[in-house]
């Protein structure tokens, strides 16, 4: 048995067109359908979401000037070991 789980359109007489292709040739299926509508939810602005305007000014403000990290040097070997022994 398999499963298949997809997300289709119908077509403008609703209609769903349902092609599965199989490894079986010239054999007996038993095929079960279930579907269901998809909700759309309405987009919101992202003002009604909560984002401040001056918060989404911010998008993209970076890109003719991008950041670079500079070298980070050495840093020290930590024994990790050591927080074994913390008592819970």
């Amino acid at each position: 048995m398999s499963e298949i789980h997809v997300r289709l359109s119908t077509d403008s007489d609703g209609v769903l067109h349902l092609d599965i292709p199989t490894l079986m040739k010239d054999e007996q299926v038993e095929v079960t359908v279930i579907f269901q509508p998809v909700v759309k939810r309405p987009e919101k602005p992202p003002e009604e979401l909560g984002w401040s305007p001056e918060f989404l000014a911010l998008a993209g403000c970076l890109a003719d000037d991008p950041m670079t990290r500079p070298p980070q040097g050495e840093f020290e070997e930590r024994d990790w070991d050591a927080f074994n022994d913390i008592p819970d």
